[in-house]
């Protein structure tokens, strides 16, 4: 269901994708082109496995801010979020989230939204452990 359909045309509700790679270090250019050839305007990615000692550029796209949490010092895991520059995104740092999950929260400023809609806020997260289990 398209949201946007029941909007006045003056209203653009944000495109989201959310995607699970388990793993974008090898997957980072069909990614790109995934992204912008469907100019989403937010991107969401568990188990993105980012690695801290590798370049922020080889994970840039075009056009799109990056907030990203990579899980360390373990390999695999972390989440990331790709904004359209032109949505004026911001991190929201001063939330308190539990230690075990990896979690981003942003805060997103689309220029034509309802009067009683001026900000739109996303987060991701992903558990490090398995709650759901009993030790």
């Amino acid at each position: 269901m398209n949201v946007s359909e029941y909007l006045p045309k003056q209203f653009q509700i944000p495109s989201v994708f959310l995607c699970n790679p388990c793993s974008l270090n090898n997957k980072m250019d069909e990614y790109r082109s995934v992204v912008l050839d469907n100019a989403f305007d937010v991107c969401a990615i568990s188990e993105s496995w980012f690695m801290p000692d590798r370049d922020i550029d080889y994970y840039s796209i075009k056009g799109y801010n990056l907030f990203s949490k990579p899980r360390s010092p373990h390999t695999g895991g972390g989440v990331a979020l790709y904004v359209k520059e032109s949505l004026h995104a911001s991190l929201l740092s001063n939330i308190d989230t539990p230690d075990d999950l990896e979690i981003l929260w942003i805060k997103v400023h689309p220029r034509r939204l309802p009067r009683a809609v001026s900000t739109l806020i996303f987060t991701l997260f992903t558990f490090l452990t398995e709650p759901w289990k009993s030790t």
